[in-house]
């Protein structure tokens, strides 16, 4: 396919919201997003979505472009598996759903290749990126040598960064990255004081408040053992820090210690999952648009 010719819906579906946009040639024309009820179930994720899509349909769109949470077969457009941020996803085969409703070929891929796609755009040449996706979960994928890694092993929010630590189902070991980093473990390190709430804890922190600080310093604990850990395995070039919770900029950054001078935020912010999402019928393995 030629990109320059066609015009899509990309969509972004996490756990706490759907977002998606009508583009052309890469390029924006309308952005959305709606709740996507994920803990509510497959039923009520799969409303939210054609409802999302619906508002964004043009007679000209040619495809359907998906990026999601989960363990995908993008051949088949499967979710292999997905966590409970998204319950009864895993064993939807979600390209079939889409394309017997709409009747125009649907592409789907993991959300986190996705915030990758888009991201590497802004660093041609670089071969070696690593993005991290904070949100209700945590997600992450590397290219390697310029070649998008698809092993477990960069599944970086399934790594374990606290052996024999907390149990997240599906990580089938104690102590992952998600258990420590996702929205809800932020939100467990701040019970202990009422004060706090996920509206005022990131500006706090930046004003040195001595409770958030005590909040934000430990999840940074953990964050940087993740960067740590990717550093030290697959040492790339850049780590590109995305997804709902990198929206606290000034935050993320400040909680990142020095041995980590190639961290950098996303560009495209909040929809870059969704602009990764539409190049997903140009790509091939090296993560290049054909």
């Amino acid at each position: 396919m030629n990109s320059t010719k066609n015009i899509r819906i990309a969509v972004d579906i996490g756990g706490t919201f759907i977002k998606g946009g009508l583009l052309r040639d890469g390029a924006m024309i309308r952005f959305d997003k709606i709740p996507s009820f994920g803990s509510k179930g497959r039923e009520a994720i799969l409303r939210s979505l054609f409802a999302l899509i619906d508002s964004l349909m043009d007679q000209s769109v040619e495809a359907i472009c998906v990026s999601t949470a989960g363990e995908i077969d993008p051949k088949q457009g499967i979710i292999l598996y997905a966590s409970d941020n998204l319950r009864g996803w895993t064993g939807l085969c979600l390209k079939e759903v889409i394309e017997s409703h709409y009747h125009i070929p649907a592409f789907i891929e993991n959300d986190a290749y996705c915030h990758l796609l888009a991201e590497k755009k802004n660093y041609p040449d670089s071969s070696n990126i690593t993005l991290l996706t904070l949100g209700t979960g945590v997600g992450g994928a590397s290219i390697i040598n310029g070649k998008l890694d698809r092993s477990k092993k960069t599944n970086w929010g399934y790594r374990i960064i606290v052996p024999n630590g907390r149990y997240l189902k599906g990580a089938n070991e104690h102590g992952s990255a998600e258990a420590y980093l996702s929205l809800s473990s932020l939100c467990q390190l701040m019970t202990p004081f009422p004060s706090l709430n996920l509206e005022n804890i990131f500006q706090l922190f930046i004003n040195n408040n001595e409770e958030a600080s005590c909040v934000m310093n430990e999840y940074g604990r953990y964050l940087n053992m993740l960067l740590d850990l990717i550093q030290d395995e697959v040492q790339p070039n850049y780590i590109i820090i995305g997804g709902g919770l990198s929206e606290n900029r000034e935050a993320i950054m400040k909680m990142i210690n020095g041995r980590h001078a190639n961290v950098r935020l996303t560009v495209f912010g909040n929809a870059s999952g969704v602009i990764g999402a539409y190049f997903l019928p140009d790509i091939d393995e090296t993560i290049n648009i054909k």
